[in-house]
């Protein structure tokens, strides 16, 4: 078996997927973790968003840009 196979693969107890579907509660797990996500900045390199009045020249991130992060689009999640 090579050695970077799972934990559970070497030992001979993976459990099977039992559903491919995220569930509702998931669902709105993965959302609060991405809105902490969105609101400390963490993702502010990736879309960073510019709304600094002393800085004019867009040089300085101010903050995460929500418009580029989530663009309006028809929902995926289970209502």
């Amino acid at each position: 078996m090579p050695d970077n196979a799972f934990y559970s693969d070497r030992i001979g107890q993976s459990l099977s997927r039992t559903s491919e579907e995220m569930s509702a509660p998931a669902w709105r797990g993965m959302t609060v973790l991405i809105q902490q996500r969105l609101d400390d900045g963490s993702l502010a390199r990736a879309f960073p968003e510019y709304n600094c009045p002393d800085d004019p020249g867009r040089n300085t991130i101010t903050g995460t840009d929500r418009k580029h992060f989530l663009p309006p689009s028809k929902p995926t999640s289970p209502s």
